[in-house]
């Protein structure tokens, strides 16, 4: 669920985190998950689909790097 939420709620890479945490809190307290393992999902989906879409100020931030 918080992969699906973190992929379809995508508007900035610190505000995505954010948000999907607030929103899967409730479900993952309520169906036992320790909080590392929601903070293991988040993070892995919020950072993987961050960089490969094309509307994110990472995405800008790292096309500002010198090469």
């Amino acid at each position: 669920m918080a992969s699906i939420v973190g992929t379809l709620l995508l508007i900035d890479d610190y505000f995505d985190s954010l948000t999907n945490g607030a929103i899967i809190k409730e479900i993952s307290d309520k169906n036992k998950v320790p909080r590392e393992k929601l903070a293991y999902y988040l993070d892995s989906t919020t950072y993987a689909v961050c960089q490969i879409s094309p509307i994110s100020s990472w995405v800008a931030f790292i096309a500002s790097l010198p090469a």
